[in-house]
């Protein structure tokens, strides 16, 4: 009961729609200029440099510009530096409360004028990505400015989290004081030699996506393209399973970094591998979903994924097309995300239920404790990725995907 409490609360307060929407198309070919960082956490964005009269109107907007102009003067190498510099540009680079109010009513209006324009953009682009998919019970309108919301929600975080001087320092702790003014200046220099695009976001979508070069956070792509590369013979044997001799559309093992620097592997880890290879021979379902990024310990060379499949193949001669990975979950609300996006893309069932292997303690967690991990998904995601969750056993669970798993979160960078 409490449960469904939550589930209609979420429904009444964002207007999210059921899963049975038709607008993702898995078949969607989606848009990029080359940088999959930005396509994966700025999609809206991407999109824009494909329709250049839709960028032509944004250009020509006199508020727009004005947040345009300003915003560039700051990234001008010949920017006077103040005494607490590059903090206090970085604290005007983010977008304030009254830059959103005057690009949200810019927005509007360009949408009013433009309605025919716009809306080819999101019938075709936004809507069957999926990237948007929260938003999608909104008419276009709404969706357009949820969407940019989004994208400033994003810049902000990362512009805050990456570029502040006491935030560096947790990602270059022994040189941050000495050279942080040096890896910032080098970084607002690169963007004004590369000129000038005019488009009200570029300002801050550049520099975000220069923090997280210049601290070498690539996680979200690092192993892209995953269906021509480490998942390319899954994906293809799932393409002939019998689903009808399934319970289940997939295994989904998660991961458990290890405690200490050069441990491929956890004990722990290996004990949750261990037991889905049980259930896999007992043919429960025609593939393992391996789940886990690099998370610990913090600057790991070792993805819990890669790792859980090496394990896998090496000690219990899995085949290769047996078992899916996702490199890019850093929390267990990403790990059942992802996996659904896997489904989903892919052609899984979705009305089958997945099947969830981990520690018992973690199983109890995410099935019992007080419906906590529902309100962590609320809190975290925005949206519960899961219905009817359920214990199976001490470490299993089960559940039901969620389309919305499919919405992009730019405020978690690393894996949005």
């Amino acid at each position: 009961m409490f449960r469904l409490i939550i589930v209609l609360l979420f429904v009444v307060l964002t207007g999210a729609k059921a899963q049975t929407s038709i607008d993702f198309d898995a078949r969607c070919k989606y848009l990029s200029k080359g940088n999959m960082l930005c396509d994966k956490n700025f999609y809206l964005l991407t999109v824009f440099e494909f329709y250049p009269e839709i960028k032509q109107l944004l250009g020509k907007d006199p508020a727009l510009d004005s947040i345009y102009q300003a915003k560039t003067k700051l990234l001008s190498p010949t920017h006077e530096l103040s005494a607490n510099w590059p903090d206090s540009v970085f604290s005007v680079l983010q977008y304030s409360f009254e830059d959103s109010l005057k690009i949200d009513h810019a927005l509007s209006t360009i949408y009013e004028n433009s309605k025919l324009r716009l809306d080819s953009l999101i019938d075709y682009q936004l809507r069957p990505s999926g990237y948007y998919e929260v938003y999608t019970a909104g008419n276009n309108k709404l969706l357009f400015l949820r969407a940019w919301g989004q994208c400033i929600r994003g810049c902000n975080y990362i512009i805050g989290h990456y570029g502040f001087q006491n935030q560096l320092a947790a990602y270059y702790p022994d040189d941050a004081h000495i050279h942080y003014r040096a890896r910032i200046k080098g970084l607002f220099d690169s963007l004004a030699i590369a000129g000038k695009s005019g488009q009200f976001y570029a300002p801050a979508l550049s520099v975000s996506l220069g923090l997280l070069a210049i601290n070498g956070c690539d996680e979200a792509v690092r192993h892209e393209p995953l269906n021509a590369g480490l998942n390319r013979a899954a994906l293809k044997k799932i393409k002939t399973a019998a689903w009808r001799h399934y319970p289940y559309s997939a295994i989904l093992l998660l991961g458990s970094g290890p405690d200490k620097d050069n441990i491929a592997l956890s004990p722990v880890g290996r004990k949750r591998c261990d037991s889905a290879v049980v259930r896999y021979r007992k043919r429960l379902a025609p593939c393992i979903i391996a789940s886990g990024g690099y998370v610990h310990p913090a600057g790991t060379k070792y993805c819990e994924a890669i790792e859980m499949k090496r394990y896998l193949m090496e000690q219990y001669g899995l085949p290769e097309e047996a078992i899916i990975v996702d490199p890019f979950a850093r929390h267990t609300t990403t790990n059942i995300r992802n996996a659904n996006r896997i489904i989903f893309h892919n052609g899984i069932p979705a009305d089958k239920p997945v099947l969830v292997i981990s520690s018992p303690s973690h199983i109890t967690s995410i099935t019992e404790a007080g419906h906590s991990f529902d309100i962590r998904n609320l809190r975290e995601l925005g949206y519960l990725p899961y219905s009817d969750m359920e214990k199976i056993s001490v470490s299993e669970a089960r559940y039901v995907p969620s389309m919305l798993s499919l919405q992009s979160n730019p405020v978690d960078p690393l894996d949005p």
